[in-house]
């Protein structure tokens, strides 16, 4: 079928019948062209500029490529964009080749969020619409004159719409703020960036404007509204055609009516509970004060309370050859204690952290025809950076200063007999550095 024949049909959609056999026979051919068409895919919501808002009452087919901050450049590799692009050139191109689908024009738009200058967030925009365009162009056999790129700007309607369907803190503060200031730009961004330290914005920052720096395109279809569907459900009820086929018409009308907005999902913020890690440095034979041992495997839990609180309980213990030689042995069995104040104002106790910690221990090495063994034990600060890498995983890094007491007994080794030398007690200064992998186990809420 061509699709200029779809065009009779188009217009023809919500009249009454006529008592007329020419009537009948076009009320056949749109009855038979509603049973052959295949259902148009409904179409995500997107929070769109007001110019485009319009747009989102037709059939279209829509996906988001994203950008990293202060870029136009298309990275296929970034949040999932070379997915949703791979989805929307093959949905395009089949389209395109599919006669039963009229193709209305590909609409492209850039947008950035409002951080930075105003200049350069516009041009910004730009260059994002223009660099999708030329991916479509490059991709499809689309020519120039049927996609329409627009400038969306800073989406403050997006970042609106997500502040309205959030939980976030300041939420109405920042709502309040918007409606203040609805004109002034500069204004609006300046009251919601320093509002309450900066906590807010601090917060829309990670969790928001990263989908707000984004170009879409959507591709419109012809398809029925709401006012059509009524209608055509309508002239199918008084049509004659045998009764058999009503139900699987009336379903194929309501299949390509309007497009069901999917509301916006907020990310879900993990609040924790408690959490197992391992130390990387242990594994790798660094001990503290950078002395090298050999492979300690270890294994920590740590329990968060309060908004910005934790302890920390964990076991170390080896008893095996050192990396250099078979025939040298380290053993070693440590357990310590630490608690930790988390530095950032939120509840999600990542950040910046400080810690009071102590170790007591065991050890016995043996290097040679030498050997020492005792206990000790240590305590002091350290200063850490956990790094969420996804909902539940993390990576920690920590630099510790203590002092360390050891009380040591020397052997000699003779012929697998081993004899006492001497005794000494020492205190001595032991740096530390520690790079945990991070299971988190808690709460996901949106807040």
């Amino acid at each position: 079928m061509e699709i200029k024949k779809m065009k009779p049909y188009i217009q023809t959609i919500g009249f009454s019948p006529e008592k007329n056999p020419m009537e009948r026979m076009i009320r056949r051919i749109l009855f038979l062209l509603l049973l052959c068409s295949p259902a148009i895919t409904a179409a995500q919501s997107v929070f769109m500029p007001d110019s485009l808002e319009g747009a989102l009452s037709k059939k279209q087919i829509f996906e988001p490529v994203y950008f990293r901050i202060g870029q136009s450049m298309i990275d296929p590799d970034f949040k999932g964009n070379r997915g949703r692009l791979s989805r929307f050139v093959l949905s395009l191109q089949q389209i395109l080749a599919d006669s039963n689908y009229v193709v209305s024009r590909v609409v492209v738009t850039g947008m950035a969020s409002p951080e930075g200058a105003q200049e350069r967030n516009l041009q910004l925009a730009s260059d994002r619409a223009k660099a999708l365009s030329n991916y479509i162009l490059q991709n499809t056999i689309l020519s120039a004159d049927r996609i329409k790129v627009i400038n969306g700007g800073e989406n403050w309607n997006g970042l609106r719409a997500m502040i309205e369907t959030s939980h976030m803190r300041y939420r109405s503060e920042m709502l309040r703020l918007m409606d203040r200031y609805p004109d002034d730009r500069d204004a609006r961004k300046h009251a919601m960036q320093y509002w309450a330290e900066s906590e807010a914005w601090k917060w829309m920052y990670q969790y928001f404007f990263p989908s707000l720096r984004m170009s879409a395109g959507y591709l419109e279809l012809s398809a029925l509204n709401r006012e059509n569907r009524n209608r055509t459900r309508q002239s199918v009820l008084a049509s004659d055609i045998e009764s058999g086929c009503c139900p699987v018409l009336l379903e194929k009308v309501d299949r390509i009516s309007d497009p069901v907005e999917k509301e916006y999902q907020q990310p879900c913020i993990l609040l924790p509970r408690i959490s197992l890690k391992t130390d990387l440095m242990l594994w790798g034979g660094v001990m503290p004060g950078f002395k090298m041992g050999t492979w300690t495997p270890n294994l920590s839990a740590e329990i968060y309370f309060g908004r910005h609180w934790s302890g920390q309980a964990g076991y170390a213990y080896s008893n095996w050859n050192t990396f250099t030689s078979s025939k040298e042995l380290y053993a070693l069995s440590a357990a310590e204690l630490e608690v930790r104040s988390w530095l950032g104002k939120t509840s999600w106790l990542q950040g910046f952290y400080l810690g009071l910690y102590g170790t007591y221990g065991e050890y016995d090495v043996q290097l040679g025809v030498q050997g020492q063994t005792g206990s000790f034990w240590a305590a002091g600060i350290g200063a850490g950076y956990m790094q969420p890498l996804s909902m539940h995983w993390g990576l920690e890094i920590q630099v510790r200063s203590g002092y360390r007491s050891v009380r040591n007994n020397q052997y000699d080794i003779e012929q697998e007999h081993y004899y006492f030398a001497r005794r000494e007690t020492k205190g001595l200064f032991s740096p530390q550095v520690r790079l945990q992998l991070v299971y988190r186990f808690g709460k996901q809420k949106k807040d």
